[in-house]
């Protein structure tokens, strides 16, 4: 087949464009002999020059615009088609360049519809030449409209003033599959849907009344085959050459073009939130503050909806974290949905696929979705998986609570956001991460630094103590014997003296020892609550009456090997420090605790990871600044006036709790007092021994508790004596739980005893033996707890 050829003027700045454009029209079967022009001389220039059959004008160049051309080609009275070729325009400006003049508008992502736009518009050039000259030979001839409505694309229509068909094109047979014989007579408006009827009934009686000559608008037309058509209709009275008085329709079929449209208007608001949930995580905001922003641009998205953050527990319940709509009507926050029993739901989750329910009355739901749904008063909704790493880690959804369909774009749209708010989430963990490693750095730098400069002074001081503990020892040995064969001589008191000031000396030789970790321990195995709490009188005496001094014992604190008589040095060391540093008066409190320290922790201290007992002395004084708390174990160091302190106090803390496996970490500020932490290696051996005895038959024990640290000590002391702790944080969770598990004890803590009587009503038919037994107060003794889970109370 012979290509067509055609005269194209390109209004364009961009000779690439112009090639894809080119190749675009040969495609389509043309033979373009093309001008490319980009500013106002030179378009009129090839105007000059023409003719032209079509003119492709840019939308969006430096020099030139298309209301230019236009306004050019009205002044010079050119029948010229001119359509806007555009990478990006929207629709109001669109419609501002179609009234300007301008024939259509094709956008260069989709130039699908660029050859069909030409042929239209050469035809419609075509059409009008020929109609200007038919109209000058056959301007009073009757045949002449005929043969222009029967031969318009549009579809023409003439009714009489109360929307009577007169005439109507064949072309209503292409454009609704209707025959045009068969309207004549009947209402144009019941062509149209219900919906649009009132307001085009309204328009024809303003036709009617002479209100308006002209009127333009949009209507729904139902096809013959059952799809929807919608038509840009434009009609204006007129009088005919009898003198009657007619309206005439000009229907142009616009479905293609709105369809378009509002995949783009569709298209560009996913853009935008997609971009909003990746920009919250590039500014630095925090897990909460992502989920919370995106709820938002949902909400503002999808108007009237409300958008709902899960997440997905250890025991497959997928709890309500966040919820944001207008109005916040849904009492969901903290409510979850047990996925354990709902497999099919499950495992299209997982399997990173959106769920969508139209009808929450749907039979074929889990009652565990459904029950839920119907509580809280929601008729649709559509849940997007969130994934990370390949694991189910929660859902992001949209709740309708009316009757919603749901549409493709928007289940597209609720799993694009789902994957961006994933990606958003692991960004900002990743970020928290990389800080977290800078700062330990960091940290290991600074204290890899302090313990290379404590070691150095370790050794210099242990040297130094060495060889000065050598000639105190001469010294001391011969002051002795003097002082024997002088003991009524007049000297004998200066002698004394020697020996006194000889025997401090060797005191604080001791220390340095203590400090550089040479001194000869004798470690044993004890549990340190004894030796404080033994202690206890003694540091009262010391302390004072305006010094409170408390005492809190963690039963299961552990053993440790130490040299006992040095950990009662480091604690008098420790209460003296803290006795000085508040004059006024105060609070000292010592604590002991279990604590179990991972690798970053226990590498972070410089001590072996496991197992350890922390003694914590903290008081209410005065506090210290950091430049202050870096030298603190420097020996010699004091902030004490001259002869109030030898600066080898906490110098010997440091070294007795190394030399004995441990760490010291301090923490201070000026006016909010300071806290010292032991770390103690735990002996395994004492803890095998004072491990809390086993009970004679494992039980399953179901607790009902928020708070997360009483659930995590609860496990290790009945995991310990061989019980199964099952673990619930709210009342439907529990209830869950029960109902899956053969429970033996409900232990049910302080903050959730509102609870206990539908807890024990829902699982006492199943279960008629349950014994219930209350939670110890936190922190709790494993024999007490132990005794209350073996007695039930």
């Amino acid at each position: 087949m012979a290509s067509i050829p055609v005269r194209v003027l390109f209004v364009e700045d961009s000779p690439v464009d112009v090639e894809l454009l080119l190749r675009t029209m040969q495609a389509g079967g043309f033979a373009p002999d093309w001008t490319r022009v980009e500013d106002p001389a030179a378009f009129a220039a090839a105007l000059d020059a023409g003719p032209w059959d079509v003119i492709l004008c840019d939308f969006s160049m430096a020099r030139f615009r298309p209301d230019m051309a236009l306004a050019e080609l009205e002044r010079r009275r050119l029948d010229i088609p001119l359509l806007v070729v555009s990478g990006t325009i929207d629709e109001r400006t669109a419609v501002s360049l179609m009234r300007a003049g301008a024939r259509d508008y094709v956008i260069k992502d989709n130039l699908a519809r660029l050859v069909p736009a030409i042929t239209r518009e050469l035809r419609g050039a075509i059409a009008r030449h020929e109609g200007r000259q038919a109209h000058s030979e056959l301007r009073r001839s009757e045949s002449f409209f005929r043969a222009v409505v029967e031969h318009a694309s549009d579809v023409i229509t003439v009714t009489d003033l109360g929307g009577h068909i007169l005439h109507m094109a064949p072309s209503i047979k292409r454009v609704l599959g209707l025959d045009a014989e068969a309207l004549l007579g009947i209402s144009f408006i019941d062509l149209m849907t219900a919906a649009d009827r009132p307001r085009s009934d309204h328009n024809l009686q303003e036709l009617r009344e002479g209100i308006r000559e002209r009127i333009t608008c949009e209507a729904r037309f139902p096809h013959a085959d059952g799809s929807m058509r919608v038509l840009e209709c434009v009609a204006s009275r007129f009088r005919t050459p009898s003198g009657e008085h007619a309206i005439a329709i000009n229907a142009r079929d616009v479905t293609e073009r709105r369809d378009h449209e509002q995949a783009l208007r569709e298209t560009g608001a996913r853009l935008a939130l997609l971009n909003a949930v990746a920009r919250a995580a590039r500014v630095g905001a925090s897990p909460g503050e992502i989920v919370r922003r995106t709820l938002e641009q949902m909400v503002a998205a999808f108007p009237g909806m409300h958008a709902v953050y899960w997440l997905l527990d250890e025991n497959k319940f997928l709890v309500v974290q966040d919820l944001q709509g207008s109005p916040v009507t849904i009492p969901a926050l903290g409510r979850s949905i047990d996925l354990s029993d709902a497999h099919a739901l499950l495992a299209t989750l997982e399997g990173g696929q959106v769920v969508r329910i139209d009808n929450v009355q749907d039979d074929s739901l889990p009652a565990s979705v459904s029950d839920v749904a119907r509580s809280l008063q929601v008729h649709s909704s559509a849940v997007a998986p969130l994934i990370d790493a390949g694991r189910l880690k929660g859902g992001l959804s949209l709740v309708s609570m009316g009757p919603h369909t749901w549409t493709p774009n928007e289940l597209t749209t609720l799993g694009e956001v789902a994957s961006y708010l994933s990606l958003a989430l692991n960004e900002e963990a990743a970020q928290r991460d990389r800080r977290l490693a800078e700062a330990a750095l960091q940290q290991s730098e600074a204290q890899l630094r302090q313990a290379q400069k404590m070691e150095a002074i370790g050794r210099l001081a242990g040297g130094v103590a060495h060889d000065f503990n050598n000639l105190l020892t001469a010294i001391l040995g011969y002051g002795e014997i003097v002082a024997e064969q002088l003991v009524d001589h007049p000297a004998a008191h200066d002698i004394e003296q020697i020996l006194d000031a000889g025997r401090r000396a060797a005191a604080l030789t001791r220390q340095l020892l203590a400090f550089s970790r040479q001194q000869v321990l004798e470690p044993e195995t004890f549990e340190p609550n004894d030796v404080i709490a033994h202690m206890g009188q003694l540091l009262g005496r010391l302390l004072g009456q305006d010094i409170e001094l408390r005492l809190d014992l963690d039963a299961g604190a552990g053993c440790i090997t130490a040299d006992r008589g040095q950990l009662e040095q480091v604690l008098m060391n420790l209460a003296v420090n803290a006795r000085d540093a508040m004059p006024d008066g105060g609070l000292l409190r010592i604590v002991t605790r279990p604590e179990s320290l991972d690798s970053d922790r226990a590498a972070a201290l410089q001590v072996i990871p496991g197992r350890h007992v922390c003694i914590e002395v903290s008081d209410t004084g005065t506090g210290m600044d950091p430049a202050t708390v870096s030298r603190i174990f420097e020996p010699f160091f004091t902030t004490k006036q001259k002869g109030q302190g030898t600066g080898l106090g906490l110098a010997t803390v440091y070294g007795i709790v190394s030399q004995s496996g441990g760490a010291v970490e301090v923490e201070s500020a000026p006016g909010a007092g300071t806290t010292f932490r032991l770390h103690f290696p735990e002996t395994d051996a004492a803890n095998e021994a004072t491990a809390p005895p086993r009970a004679g038959t494992p039980l399953v024990v179901l607790i009902l508790e928020p708070d997360a640290a009483a659930r995590t000590s609860a496990r290790k002391v009945l995991a310990r004596a061989g019980h199964t702790l099952l673990e619930a944080t709210a009342l439907d969770m529990a209830v869950a739980l029960g109902e899956r598990n053969p429970v033996d004890v409900l232990l049910v803590g302080a903050g959730a005893e509102e609870s206990v009587a539908a807890l024990r009503d829902a699982l006492t038919a199943r279960r008629p033996q349950l014994r219930v037994a209350s939670l110890p107060p936190y922190p709790f003794a494993p024999e007490t707890l132990l005794a209350r889970v073996s007695a039930g109370t």
